[in-house]
């Protein structure tokens, strides 16, 4: 069983896998492949060369979750699956994955699994009916479990007009942590944020314009990038006007229209030469930027969190597989990285050798072609659970949502 994405079990469910809840099987079947769909595992093969068939691997999949409140150097895990031979996770409380130095079964509802160390945390045990038995099943992350690649993104035909809304051409775009706002830079007279409400988190069909907007045309005429700190209290735009970051407060947070510029930018020279969108770190020490003017992505340290003032370059990545790169995000914990491709209308994928350090970046050489056919990447970004990517379609005027699992 080839495993071509990470299993998170620790809400009690199987997530983010490529192997990822499927209602329909994937239209381009890849041998290989396993997905997890009306809760069986099933795995695409090759009977003598033939037609790619979906074979089912599981007739059921049950897990349980114990967690272990005190450091302890023996767990002793009653999960009443009736085995001996389920599959395992564990993690200590900061959340990191934990290889135990054994796992006993004692019976077939409980096992008992020891740490040279003593250790919190919780632990996910899994079990199918027909999955393959070979004893305990100890999932090694550095041989059975890999960061789900972009290829195994779909289009859920979900898009939405955005050309009433302030003007046209919408370019950077994204979306509040809890998944009920959306944010774009639309071009137009005024060239502005405007907000959404999305009465469903992270669900665009729900998305619905607050009439909430703010222009930015008295600090830059061409803005093209936004990001927000986490608590919607601070909102950073860049234009290529003056090739600057700017920054403002708002009060309330999250409200673009009480947006009140402080008078404070940022000017990197090369390193801010037309940036089509930028990120922070979610402790607001590393800074992020994608130049298409220079086929560049860079890497700052901001020496005070969120002071923008305080912002100097440390790195960079070249890029070569597009002439316009546009869009950028990264995966969870910054081993991935994804780009859009306004050229070739390709997103594509990288790992990073060291997490959220671009200069260790090497191409996977996995790209997705974006659908609907003849859009054009202007913005790209995804959901803070990783489930759902957005791109704004410089061409038609509008945003569409994809179904993703990275």
């Amino acid at each position: 069983m080839d495993f071509h994405g990470n299993i998170n079990l620790r809400q009690n469910q199987m997530q983010r896998m490529v192997v990822q809840s499927e209602d329909n099987f994937p239209v381009t079947p890849i041998i290989g492949r396993v997905v997890f769909k009306g809760a069986k595992l099933y795995m695409c093969v090759a009977i003598n060369n033939l037609i790619p068939v979906w074979l089912p691997l599981t007739n059921k999949i049950d897990t349980y979750v114990h967690t272990e409140g005190s450091v302890a150097t023996t767990w002793t895990i009653t999960h009443n699956l009736n085995t001996t031979i389920p599959l395992l996770q564990i993690y200590n409380a900061a959340g990191e994955m934990l290889i135990p130095d054994s796992v006993t079964p004692t019976s077939n509802n409980i096992m008992e699994v020891t740490f040279n160390t003593a250790v919190d945390g919780t632990a996910i045990v899994l079990f199918g009916d027909l999955m393959p038995q070979s004893g305990i099943g100890l999932l090694e992350p550095d041989t059975m479990w890999t960061i789900g690649d972009i290829s195994n993104t779909s289009y859920d035909s979900v898009s939405l007009d955005v050309s009433g809304q302030g003007g046209s051409n919408p370019r950077a775009i994204t979306i509040s942590p809890d998944g009920t706002k959306m944010y774009l830079i639309v071009d137009g007279a005024f060239n502005e944020v405007v907000e959404y409400d999305l009465g469903t988190p992270n669900d665009l069909s729900t998305a619905v314009f607050n009439s909430s907007s703010f222009s930015v045309v008295n600090e830059d005429s061409t803005p093209y990038a936004i990001g927000f700190k986490p608590d919607g209290t601070k909102m950073f735009v860049s234009g290529f006007q003056n090739n600057r970051i700017k920054q403002y407060t708002l009060s309330p947070a999250w409200d673009v229209s009480s947006a009140v510029y402080d008078s404070v930018d940022y000017y990197g020279g090369v390193t801010t030469t037309q940036i089509v969108d930028f990120l922070f770190s979610d402790d607001g020490t590393k800074f992020y930027s994608l130049s298409p003017g220079n086929d560049a992505l860079y890497e700052s340290s901001l020496s005070v969190a969120w002071d923008i003032t305080t912002i100097s370059y440390t790195g960079q990545f070249d890029i070569t597989v597009d002439a316009q790169a546009a869009g950028f995000f990264f995966n969870e914990d910054k081993t991935k990285l994804y780009h859009g491709g306004f050229i070739n209308g390709l997103i594509y994928q990288y790992t990073l050798g060291t997490a959220g350090d671009v200069t260790t970046m090497v191409y996977d050489n996995i790209s997705l072609p974006i659908l609907p056919v003849g859009a054009y990447i202007r913005g790209l970004t995804i959901s803070a659970d990783g489930t759902k990517m957005y791109m704004s379609d410089d061409l038609g005027d509008s945003i569409h949502q994809y179904s993703t699992n990275i």
